[in-house]
């Protein structure tokens, strides 16, 4: 078994980590901080993307690749992150605040609204990366 250094994590638990810190962010009243935040997660996630298209190969170059273009694409074509007229803010905040208004009354929506977009954007991301992967692959069978 190889020797494991005492600071190696998984990835699922970083991107918990940075979950809940986002979320944490995008909850507080300040709202200078709970509008910026996610913009600045959103600018690391795709700094990282970009460095490990840049770093590695194969299907994670793929993936990398694919996640970085098709996040920024999104972030470029909806450039305003403060509007709720994301999916996913309507499909899973809207209703949120609407059964459990007791818990919202103390957020700010307009924070958790940037976050959702910021989400939405990792979530295109991801599918974008998916995609490449398939297109990789496919290339490389047909080699």
């Amino acid at each position: 078994m190889a020797n494991r250094s005492k600071f190696q994590f998984q990835l699922l638990t970083l991107l918990g980590l940075v979950g809940a810190v986002a979320l944490l962010l995008a909850s507080l009243r300040v709202h200078s901080l709970s509008r910026s935040a996610p913009r600045f997660l959103l600018l690391a996630v795709l700094v990282a993307a970009g460095s490990v298209a840049m770093f590695y190969r194969g299907k994670k170059q793929a993936f990398a690749l694919g996640f970085f273009l098709a996040a920024y694409l999104q972030f470029l074509i909806f450039p305003d992150q403060n509007k709720n007229t994301n999916w996913l803010y309507e499909t899973i905040v809207v209703p949120m605040t609407l059964s459990f208004p007791e818990l919202f009354d103390k957020l700010d929506l307009s924070g958790l609204a940037a976050m959702s977009r910021t989400v939405s954007d990792c979530l295109i991301g991801v599918a974008g990366g998916l995609l490449s992967v398939v297109i990789y692959s496919r290339s490389r069978q047909e080699q």
